[in-house]
């Protein structure tokens, strides 16, 4: 039975960055990569980070070109920051660009 425990390590992230990627539609792998990069940055309290595209394989499972496709797509999206291999996630969501947002069943009208 795994026991996590803060004390092994965690990753810190503001409320409102997490409630935006609760509501952000992202393809199951870029959600792999874009948690691995969320992780090997974030959880080591650092803005961006030389993360080499294997380390990223061996970290998510995905082949090289699935993780290429991804980095390069959520690049395009905003949601992380690259240059080289220094990659960092972009907290600031305002930046991020046009993302379709999970939708939300509308409230429903109590008589």
């Amino acid at each position: 039975m795994a026991k996590p425990e803060l004390e092994d390590g965690y990753t810190q992230i503001e409320h409102e960055v997490l409630e935006k990627l609760a509501r952000t539609s992202l393809a199951p792998n870029q959600w792999r990569v874009l948690i691995f990069i969320i992780r090997k940055t974030c959880g080591w309290h650092k803005e961006v980070d030389y993360i080499a595209n294997f380390q990223i394989v061996e970290g998510t499972g995905l082949c090289k070109a699935v993780v290429s496709r991804c980095l390069k797509g959520l690049s395009d999206l905003q949601l992380i920051t690259r240059k080289g291999k220094s990659i960092g996630f972009q907290k600031d969501w305002e930046k991020w660009g046009e993302l379709a947002e999970s939708s939300t069943p509308e409230k429903l009208a109590i008589p």
